[in-house]
């Protein structure tokens, strides 16, 4: 079996009031499906994240003036996580959440290579975005974009 995209859901805080953004997923992950959480954040400090419960914490990408960050996390689920995914974060900004659980990973080893890139333009005044290139060492893999 290959890898396929079994749910996704989004979420915003819309506002700068608020410390935890929260996404919803239409079906809730097996036992070993791979979950990503991929958190973004705009405003007028740097902000950090805090690694759910379970996940890892896989790269970041900081763009202009440390003001605008990016941050992955993912998991093997265990079957009992449910559909809905907060995250918490240091500052009250705008935040926005990307969820996707995927079945057919090697949940050992999902990142191929083994540490993902962030990459891309982090300014608000661009009008495109060039990804780095990726070269994966094995047949089958599926490549992942968030923005």
């Amino acid at each position: 079996m290959g890898i396929a995209l079994r749910s996704s859901g989004s979420g915003s805080t819309g506002s700068v009031s608020s410390t935890t953004v929260t996404a919803t997923v239409g079906t809730a992950p097996a036992a070993e499906d791979v979950i990503l959480l991929w958190v973004s954040g705009r405003g007028t400090s740097a902000q950090s994240w805090t690694t759910p419960t379970g996940f890892t914490a896989v790269s970041i990408l900081n763009g202009s003036g440390a003001t605008e960050n990016d941050q992955l996390f993912w998991k093997a689920a265990a079957g009992t996580e449910g559909t809905s995914y907060p995250v918490t974060y240091s500052a009250s900004q705008r935040q926005a959440l990307q969820v996707r659980i995927y079945s057919g990973v090697n949940n050992a080893t999902p990142f191929d290579p083994s540490t993902p890139t962030a990459s891309g333009q982090g300014n608000a005044s661009s009008t495109s975005i060039t990804a780095a290139s990726v070269t994966t060492t094995a047949n089958g893999d599926t490549l992942v974009w968030f923005g």
